[in-house]
């Protein structure tokens, strides 16, 4: 467990942007770039300030400067445990009074665990053999990009500004995100489609 937050949440996987690098791709194809850090990979990327492509490397693009810290107030406990219906019962009084203060949530530890759990493994077996192996191989890399889908810039930071301004704070998003993403029934409605798809 780090010491600090992790400030740079990249929303694209560094080892998944490092494919754009062409030298490391070829090693990546023929399983030669374990040695090699994804992260310091040069590759090129358009730059809206400077209005231009410059070369850089992965570890400086794709990512949102604090997106996944959030604080849990003792308010927003309570207010939490109030609107789902939680007591005494379900022990609310010893944890509100553990928060002190308050606590952080760092999303990066389930941003990580998404990645290495398998769950990219299906994109980066396509990318490598340039298609898909199975039907069964085409549900993960679908059900893979809807959890992706729900992790982008776009989606993450819409959905916090619409929670937030219905008095919800950023840590219940988080929480929810995560439940969405373990529950099976929710990611199959979004994935038989496009699955079944052409």
């Amino acid at each position: 467990m780090s010491e600090k937050f992790t400030s740079r949440n990249h929303y694209y996987p560094c080892f998944w942007t490092a494919l754009w690098n062409e030298a490391y791709f070829a090693k990546f194809c023929s399983g030669q770039e374990r040695d090699t850090h994804a992260r310091h990979q040069s590759v090129y990327s358009l730059n809206l300030r400077a209005n231009r492509i410059l070369e850089t490397k992965v570890e400086a693009i794709h990512y949102h400067k604090d997106l996944g810290v959030a604080e849990i107030t003792p308010e927003s406990w309570k207010d939490f445990c109030v609107r789902r219906g939680l007591t005494e019962r379900n022990g609310l009084p010893a944890q509100e009074s553990e928060l002190g203060s308050g606590l952080f949530l760092d999303f990066e530890a389930t941003l990580t665990g998404v990645e290495t759990a398998a769950k990219y493994s299906c994109l980066m077996r396509a990318a490598q053999i340039g298609g898909l192996e199975s039907l069964e191989h085409k549900g993960f890399l679908i059900a893979m990009l809807m959890i992706h889908a729900m992790r982008s810039y776009e989606f993450m930071s819409i959905l916090i500004g619409e929670m937030d301004s219905a008095g919800v704070e950023k840590w219940e998003y988080f929480v929810e995100l995560k439940r969405a993403w373990s529950n099976r029934k929710e990611l199959m409605r979004a994935v038989v489609v496009p699955m079944l798809g052409e």
